[in-house]
């Protein structure tokens, strides 16, 4: 309701959005998933991890700035990682009694490159949003984002509990991921909505490395932040 938000509420729906897919996706039903189909201790826990690990992707991907944009390398990233969104769906249409390992290898790969992609679309958005954001509204616009995301992401914990609850294993799993499949197409369709803000300066991935260290390591309130 609040009207210095309004030309800004497809990014609060993004966030909306993106909390159904993220949830699945790299979240619990993907842990569960894996372990219905096999996987190891070790693979479940890697692909849990992959999120994390492909942060650096993000910083890599900012050398894609100057000359793609922020909207295209966000929409970029959204749009494909939505596709491997299509493997789960593929495997739980399959129900297997018992999973094989080419199966768990299919899921785990499914979510490295969902993960990857995340990654790529991620290295555009905090800045793009900066950039858009008037000053007076940022503070509002990333409660509102973050209190919309919780809303959703804790409903979809309970939708998943209910899922597994009430229906049979591979079926429960099937319902998940279209809901993540289609939580992911209107987080994507919400992004679009948005203007994109004037490129960066150029940067090289020569620059990106060289310059990562010294951010990392001089004295200053970016060092603290990060540590």
């Amino acid at each position: 309701s609040d009207p210095e938000l309004a030309p800004y509420r497809a990014g609060l729906l993004f966030g909306f959005f993106n909390a159904l897919t993220w949830q699945i996706g790299i979240g619990t039903p993907m842990v569960l998933f894996a372990e219905r189909l096999g996987a190891s201790s070790f693979q479940v826990g890697l692909a849990y991890s992959f999120v994390f690990l492909l942060t650096p992707v993000q910083v890599v991907a900012t050398a894609l700035l100057p000359h793609y944009g922020f909207k295209r390398v966000s929409l970029g990233g959204w749009g494909a990682r939505s596709l491997f969104l299509a493997v789960p769906i593929w495997l739980s249409l399959l129900a297997p009694e018992t999973g094989r390992p080419w199966m768990v290898a299919t899921l785990i790969w499914s979510v490295f490159f969902f993960c990857l992609f995340r990654s790529l679309g991620a290295s555009a958005m905090t800045a793009w949003f900066m950039g858009l954001l008037p000053p007076a509204v940022r503070g509002r616009y990333f409660a509102s984002d973050q209190f919309l995301s919780g809303i959703a992401g804790v409903g979809t914990l309970v939708a998943c509990s209910a899922l597994f609850a009430l229906l049979p294993i591979y079926t429960a799993l099937l319902t998940q991921y279209v809901i993540a499949l289609v939580g992911s197409t209107l987080s994507y369709y919400s992004l679009k909505q948005l203007p994109d803000i004037p490129r960066p300066a150029s940067i090289s991935l020569g620059s990106v490395f060289r310059d990562t260290p010294r951010h990392l390591f001089s004295p200053s309130p970016f060092r603290r932040y990060l540590w």
